[in-house]
């Protein structure tokens, strides 16, 4: 026995059958473009997150570098400039700046002394600029920069403690 009823025609079935099939066709072009979609957008916000744990790693090597070679945390993004080239990453500090610095915060009003009182946690002079994107590369840029600023500080007997 057909499960269609009895008062529908064959033409009548024919057009719900085709109607049925078009509906499953544009659910599944539907269903695979979201797919798609959303591999795409994973994939992109991986590699921004790449980016931006490379940004961090390039700027808190360039500020242990400066502190190294001068003794105090650099006061702009133009003194910190002077430093290098570094490379990290796909990066290469000064020559890549523009890229980099957009998606770092840097606190240029940092004093060595506040950084050697601080903790992992709560070093907030270098991370990245977006919060979202906050993760393990502060800690990393902390662990970089500490022992450089920490020599610095010992070197300078003016330094406060």
């Amino acid at each position: 026995m057909s499960d269609v009823p009895m008062s529908q025609t064959p033409p009548e079935r024919d057009r719900s059958t085709r109607r049925n099939a078009i509906a499953g066709v544009a659910f599944l072009v539907v269903l695979l473009a979201f797919l798609t979609w959303t591999a795409v957008d994973t994939l992109n916000r991986a590699n921004e997150r790449d980016r931006v744990i490379s940004s961090v790693h390039l700027v808190a090597a360039a500020i242990a570098t400066f502190v190294h070679d001068t003794g105090h945390w650099p006061s702009s993004v133009e003194e910190l400039a002077k430093v290098g080239p570094i490379s990290i990453g796909p990066y290469t500090w000064p020559a890549d700046r523009a890229e980099v610095l957009p998606r770092v915060a840097v606190d240029y009003d940092v004093k060595l002394s506040d950084v050697v009182k601080t903790t992992k946690d709560r070093f907030r002079a270098v991370r990245p600029a977006d919060p979202k994107q906050e993760s393990v590369s502060t800690k990393n840029a902390f662990d970089r920069i500490l022992p450089v600023v920490r020599a610095a500080v010992d070197a300078d007997p003016m330094m406060p403690r």
